[in-house]
């Protein structure tokens, strides 16, 4: 009997600590760092601009500076033709108001342009956009850039449960050997 409930009880052990890891929801990720607000041209009028993520890094968009990061590179899909320059407003995740945030942008002859983004609140910068381009990235310094993203992952809470089994497992053997030597 003693037997059956030690086996019974370690299979209630397993099974309790592997549920815990396979039913965790996804840690959550952070794609849309960069979300276009509002864009208009010199008239006034609205343009549309649909940004994507690259799925490959030009290298020509990267951050020229030891303190300074990637938040993400974008192909750009400008709708229409605007009357250049073009006023664009972005929500990006992890901006502050201290932060330095700059624009690279890649026209289609492959030619680069720097553009200083204007911080406009929490989480809200505004660039002019010049002329076309096909491709953008936007670097701020390494602080912004490394807050974003993070949360806190699935796994946190496992440990505390699995001590709390441990715990309950440890008494449930004192009671069981207290019995024993009755």
């Amino acid at each position: 009997m003693k037997k059956i409930i030690s086996l019974l009880l370690a299979v209630v052990l397993v099974v309790g600590c592997s549920a815990l890891v396979v039913s965790a929801a996804p840690s959550p990720e952070v794609d849309d760092i960069v979300t276009i607000i509002e864009a208009k041209d010199k008239d006034g009028k609205t343009v549309e601009i649909i940004l994507t993520k690259s799925e490959k890094t030009d290298d020509a968009l990267k951050p020229t500076e030891d303190d300074e990061a990637s938040m993400g590179q974008y192909d750009v899909e400008i709708k229409g033709t605007p009357e250049y320059p073009v006023t664009v407003k972005a929500k990006v995740e992890g901006v502050k108001t201290t932060s330095e945030v700059y624009i690279l942008t890649k026209k289609a002859d492959g030619t680069v342009d720097k553009i200083i983004a204007t911080v406009i609140g929490e989480g809200q910068i505004e660039f002019k956009l010049d002329s076309a381009c096909t491709i953008l990235s936007v670097i701020a310094d390494k602080k912004t850039a490394t807050d974003v993203g993070t949360s806190d992952k699935t796994g946190d809470m496992t440990t505390p449960v699995v001590m709390v089994i441990l715990m309950a497992s440890v008494v449930g053997m004192a009671v069981s050997v207290k019995k024993i030597k009755a």
